[in-house]
């Protein structure tokens, strides 16, 4: 279970690319937003040029915004699923573990670069890099229960459950 803020996002998202990438280039490409290296990184993409945000009155209306929510609430929950079917611990006594996401959509819904922050501080950088690890493999399977026009991403905090 996962509970899910959303937040639009400006172009100031940031990020690292995992070791997989570097040598197969097959999406999704992760990154973690942990390090100002990888920050770089994702910036130099210029990701936010070419995907919508799915927030902006501009590009949706406030139905389609609540559709946007909805889906963007039962991706995190799904993840959350999906770490407990795979038995990660994160190795930490706290109930939940908070996140940031930003995540870049094709226009069918399925995942190009998926850019997220470990926000709970008493996480180690190995259960981080455990995690990356199957947010790359869950990226890879899901699909977001929503079409769009055009490629979009869309960004906000998520608070994972920890069992």
């Amino acid at each position: 279970m996962a509970l899910v803020l959303i937040f639009g996002c400006e172009n100031s998202t940031k990020t690292k690319e995992t070791n997989q990438n570097k040598t197969t280039n097959i999406k999704p490409i992760t990154f973690s937003l942990a390090e100002e290296e990888e920050l770089k990184k994702l910036d130099s993409l210029n990701l936010d040029s070419s995907y919508a945000n799915l927030l902006s009155p501009a590009y949706n209306s406030e139905e389609n915004i609540k559709e946007v929510r909805r889906s963007w609430s039962k991706l995190h929950q799904d993840l959350g699923k999906y770490l407990v079917e795979q038995n990660f611990n994160w190795g930490i006594n706290d109930s939940s573990i908070s996140l940031f996401n930003k995540i870049y959509f094709s226009e069918d819904g399925t995942i190009d670069y998926y850019a997220f922050k470990v926000i709970t501080p008493s996480v180690s950088d190995d259960k981080v890099d455990e995690f990356e690890l199957l947010l790359k493999e869950f990226s890879s399977e899901v699909k977001l229960d929503l079409n769009q026009k055009k490629n979009f991403a869309q960004c906000g905090k998520s608070r994972i459950m920890n069992n």
